[in-house]
Formats: C-alpha cells, sequence, structure tokens
C-alpha cells in the first residue's frame, strides 16, 4: 500500500472528502475513478486505484456489492478527515505488519541507530536494512529503493519525525507517543519507569521493547535500559510542553534519557534517568 505504488497521504484524505462530500449518495469505484482522474486527462487511473485500495485497507472505506464504495464507521463523524487516516494507521499498520510489512519495521530500525547511520543515500540504507534485518535474505517481496522512497512520503505524515536541513530524516516520534497516551496511561495518571516503557512498548510495538523493534534490532544490546535517541527526545519534549511530567531524581537508576542530553530544569528533570511518569492534568 504504501511501498508498492505511489499512494500519497493527500490521495488518500481526497477520496475519503469526496465520499464524505456525498453523504448517503452512492458511488461506483469506477465513477469514482472518474471523479478523481477523469481519463482523458490522466490516462490510467491507477493513482485513483492505488489510493481507493489503500482507504479499503486502512477499514475507511467499505466496498458493497455492486462495486459501491462507502465510509466506515471509522471515516465518519466530525473529525478532521487526517485525524481519521492517523488512526486507522496507528491500528492498522504501526501496530503489525500484516497490511504493510516494512513501514514499521523500517521506522524501527532507523530509531534503533541513534547518532550510527551517517548521511547514508537511498540505495545504502536499502542494502543496510537488508543485510541488518533480514541477514540479506531473498524474499517474495524484497525491501528496495522504491520501497524506501513510497514509506518517507507518510512518515512524518503520521509524526514519526522531521527532516533537518540537510533532508536527513529524524525519528521522534513525539505526536505518535502523544496520541497513544491515554491508552499508555490506561486510566491511570503515574508510572513508574517499568512499568511506563512496557505499556510503550505494548501500545507502540515499533518503539523501544515493542515486538517490531525488537525483530528490527536483533543486534541491539540486550537488557539495556536505555531509551533510543528519538524517544528520548519525544519523552523530554513532551515534559517541556507540559503534557507529561518525567521525575528523574539525581540518584534514579531508572531508564536513561542521556542519549538526548536532557536539561536539568531544578525542578523534577534532576538526571537523565526515569523515576516515574506523569500525565499532566488536562493532557490529551
Amino acid at each position: 500500500m504504501f511501498t508498492d505504488d505511489p499512494v500519497t497521504p493527500l490521495h488518500v484524505e481526497t477520496v475519503i472528502e469526496v465520499l464524505r462530500r456525498l453523504g448517503s449518495r452512492k458511488l461506483t469505484r469506477e465513477a469514482l475513478y472518474g471523479a478523481l482522474q477523469p481519463n482523458g486527462i490522466a490516462g490510467s487511473q491507477q493513482q485513483s486505484k492505488d489510493s481507493i485500495r489503500a482507504s479499503i485497507e486502512l477499514e475507511l472505506v467499505n466496498e458493497k456489492e455492486g462495486s459501491e464504495l462507502e465510509l466506515t464507521e471509522a471515516a465518519k463523524g466530525r473529525r478532521s478527515v487526517r485525524d481519521c487516516i492517523l488512526e486507522a494507521i496507528d491500528k492498522q499498520v504501526l501496530c503489525n505488519v500484516e497490511i504493510e510489512y516494512y513501514f514499521a519495521l523500517f521506522y524501527s530500525y532507523m530509531l534503533g541507530l541513534d547518532k550510527g547511520t551517517g548521511k547514508r543515500k537511498r540505495d545504502e540504507w536499502v542494502t543496510a536494512f537488508n543485510r541488518d534485518v533480514f541477514d540479506n535474505k531473498k524474499l517474495t517481496n524484497q525491501f528496495n529503493a522504491d520501497k524506501w522512497s513510497g514509506l518517507h512520503r507518510w512518515f512524518v505524515y503520521t509524526g514519526l519525525g522531521w527532516y533537518d536541513p540537510d533532508g536527513e530524516f529524524q525519528c521522534s516520534p513525539y505526536h505518535r507517543v502523544h496520541r497513544k497516551l491515554p491508552e499508555i496511561f490506561s486510566g491511570t495518571h503515574k508510572l513508574d519507569d517499568k512499568s511506563f516503557m512496557g505499556r510503550i512498548a505494548t501500545v507502540c510495538p515499533e518503539l523501544d521493547g515493542g515486538a517490531i523493534f525488537e525483530q528490527a534490532n536483533r543486534k541491539r544490546p540486550a537488557g539495556i535500559r536505555k531509551c533510543t535517541l528519538g524517544l528520548s527526545h519525544t519523552l523530554i519534549n513532551l515534559h517541556l510542553d507540559n503534557v507529561i511530567k518525567l521525575h528523574c531524581s539525581r540518584d534514579s537508576s531508572g531508564w536513561s534519557l542521556q542519549e538526548a542530553s536532557p536539561p536539568n530544569d531544578g525542578k523534577t528533570l534532576l538526571s537523565d534517568r526515569i523515576d516515574f511518569v506523569e500525565l499532566r492534568k488536562g493532557a490529551r
């Protein structure tokens, strides 16, 4: 969906927007192809076909008998189209590898490298990923340069990082973690470092300690309680933005944020090791 076809976030948003505006009126696949890419203008209409298929795989659109398309409950309501798509990606793509095998897996691989990536070209990323994660085994749907490009269309949109002035992608899952905080804390407002990191690994398996992260980073030392650079920056920034409160005493032996060199705020952020994490009242 994201790596084999040139589907962009805007394409999927457009499909949902068109179906929303139609309300209860019915529209077939062929009619939607024509609305999005008229044959005389756009040739094969492949882009529209791929975008509709992606919307169906994300369970935002349902196809009824006669090729009629309708929005699922996940795409209805007053929420923005973007929020609906992000929720679907959280549920369908980042938590497993069934719909899009390489999306979360390649992101986890980048996240686990911390500062040790240097400036890699696209082909160098492909070579390193296939070597480090799959031992250069030949797969039916092998990761390649085109798939790499497809993924990068979505990483920023999904809230997994940003591009620096040199055009290098920096892993920083700030918005991904922010969206999932209610599920991470699961009704409580305070978790010790071990419980907090365990919940992150369960709710966001592509992040530190999660099943997908572990699959992508088999050579990362086991048992170390040190957050990746990307997650460290994310937790520090959520603290500075008053979304969570990190309690890091001077004598703490908890999970480390040292990769990001956290600032000492003179209050609760007194070291680079977490004692416990608090969800601030009213934070969403």
